[in-house]
């Protein structure tokens, strides 16, 4: 009884359930595009530990750090003992879905601070079940736990700044101290320390947490706790520096490297928007802005704008929150704003970006606090959270499990949004394909994939020989049975365009990937009438 009171009850339910759904469902989920080469890069980095790895085997040309992934290859590993039907990317792709559930328990308690628990549990609800970030969840080891960590980052970080702020400080030559602290206090500023060096470990864009958290402790001590931000941030760097074993002989080449390639990542494919087929380099100022408004529910987008013109009014009429509401309004509209105008390179629609989207979270609670204000009956306003949260529901089953490639009512659903934007740009898809084509495939045939061949390699049967698309081989004449095409720049229509289609799978009449039937005889008999 007093658990079910407390202020943590709803928030582990739901992460409770989550788990169990999740648990049911991983092995629905196919490996993504890259994700064979993260397994990799955690493998290598944890053989680093042990003096076995080499430095060079872990490079990864972006920004990323490892810290993630090796938790998450470890987490794989019990997760197979457990499951033993469960492949080494199911087991990856659990450990995915649970750095969600601790990213939804640090959104929660960061709504806490503004909001009721009634109230951060709908917020908490809405972020929950996004079909775009439900999808994400299982399939991305990058975006969706740097999102996570991110904001357990903040969360813990003011957190600790709040413990700190309430005690009383007196001068000491040119510093401060401060009494009264606890060994809570210290507890509470090594767990953010640690939580900030692990999430610029995943991906260097965190040190910009530690950056909020800093603003924070100085401005509400009017920087007497410029000492303690000192030894949270040398601390936060410790961290960082043990969780990423490329940094070991050569720091800050590799953190020069990451910051480069976080602010200008190149990337030279074309991307599929509002119909037309842009360089990553050359996309609209739309496309952000656009893509937001399309990818996520409409619920959440009325709720967040409504909320964020309120956080305004607070922030100007000199409320007590005003400046953590700046704050807010920082983390997301900083990062919008540098894309908008300065128009880097952007792929695979804003996955990059998910980290930024919290306070769009946190603008539709303080909608629903307001409008709980009107509703003072719990039901009915249990009723109403119900209600905003049934489309992200209805569209994560309607999807699965593909629910990444949602599109809202404003871009037509999937099927409006077919051809004009990114669909299953990691194909996801590959699994539910050659799961059909390992029934269907002739012992021993050769099997010329589009892409990512080492998806397919994961799924095909073990007599079955996958080579990737080259067109010069084909062109040379090299044969082959069967053809796996994405549907991702029409390569399932411009490639192999006399043969027979033989599988297809997709969603919601939206074709994903096709199988075509290459061998001659086969293509002859399906051209006569």
């Amino acid at each position: 009884t007093r658990f079910r009171k407390s202020l943590y009850f709803p928030i582990v339910i739901l992460v409770l359930i989550n788990l169990v759904v999740g648990w049911l469902v991983t092995d629905h989920y196919g490996e993504s595009w890259d994700e064979r080469r993260r397994y990799r890069y955690a493998t290598n980095s944890l053989s680093m530990y042990t003096g076995r790895g080499e430095i060079e085997d872990t490079l990864e040309g972006d920004e990323k750090g490892p810290a993630y992934v090796m938790l998450a290859r470890l987490a794989s590993d019990l997760f197979q003992t457990i499951r033993p039907d469960w492949n080494e990317m199911d087991g990856f792709h659990f450990a995915h879905f649970i750095a969600y559930q601790f990213g939804l328990f640090f959104f929660y308690l960061l709504c806490l601070r503004w909001m009721s628990p009634g109230v951060s549990i709908g917020a908490t609800l809405l972020l929950a079940f996004q079909p775009l970030f439900w999808g994400h969840a299982f399939i991305n080891p990058k975006d969706i736990p740097f999102m996570a960590f991110f904001a357990g980052s903040i969360w813990s970080g003011w957190k600790a700044a709040d413990r700190f702020i309430s005690l009383r400080w007196k001068p000491k030559g040119l510093l401060w101290q401060t009494s009264g602290v606890t060994s809570a206090d210290w507890l509470f500023l090594l767990l953010a320390a640690f939580l900030v060096g692990f999430t610029s470990a995943i991906r260097v864009l965190g040190i910009a947490a530690g950056a909020m958290v800093a603003l924070y402790w100085l401005w509400h001590t009017r920087g007497r706790g410029l000492p303690l931000v000192i030894l949270y941030a040398i601390l936060g760097g410790v961290t960082m520096f043990a969780l990423w074993p490329e940094m070991w002989t050569a720091p800050r080449g590799v953190l020069q490297s990451s910051l480069l390639q976080a602010t200008n990542f190149q990337w030279t494919g074309k991307v599929r928007f509002a119909g037309l087929d842009y360089w990553a380099h050359e996309l609209p100022r739309t496309y952000l802005p656009v893509l937001l408004a399309f990818q996520l529910t409409l619920p959440l987008l009325a709720l967040a704008i409504v909320g964020f013109t309120r956080s305004i009014k607070q922030i100007l009429s000199k409320s007590s929150f005003r400046f953590d509401l700046l704050l807010l309004a920082g983390w997301f509209g900083i990062p919008f704003s540098l894309i908008v105008i300065f128009q880097p390179p952007m792929y695979d629609n804003f996955r990059h970006l998910f980290f930024i989207l919290p306070p769009l979270f946190i603008w539709a609670g303080l909608t629903l606090d307001w409008m709980r204000f009107y509703l003072p009956n719990r039901w009915l306003f249990t009723g109403l959270v119900i209600l905003l949260t049934l489309p992200g529901i209805y569209w994560i089953q309607r999807l699965h499990p593909y629910q990444y490639v949602y599109y809202n009512e404003l871009a037509g659903n999937v099927a409006g949004a077919a051809g004009r934007y990114e669909m299953d740009y990691w194909v996801v898809s590959y699994r539910e394909t050659v799961e059909q084509l390992n029934v269907l495939a002739e012992p021993g045939a050769e099997i010329v994939v589009d892409g990512a061949a080492q998806v397919v390699r994961t799924y095909a049967r073990p007599d079955l020989q996958i080579y990737r698309y080259v067109k010069k081989d084909v062109e040379e004449g090299r044969q082959y049975d069967y053809a796996v095409l994405p549907s991702r720049n029409d390569k399932n229509i411009k490639l192999f365009k006399e043969s027979p289609v033989v599988i297809e799978v997709g969603v919601e009449g939206v074709v994903f990937t096709v199988v075509k039937n290459l061998q001659p005889a086969s293509s002859e008999s399906s051209s006569q009438p």
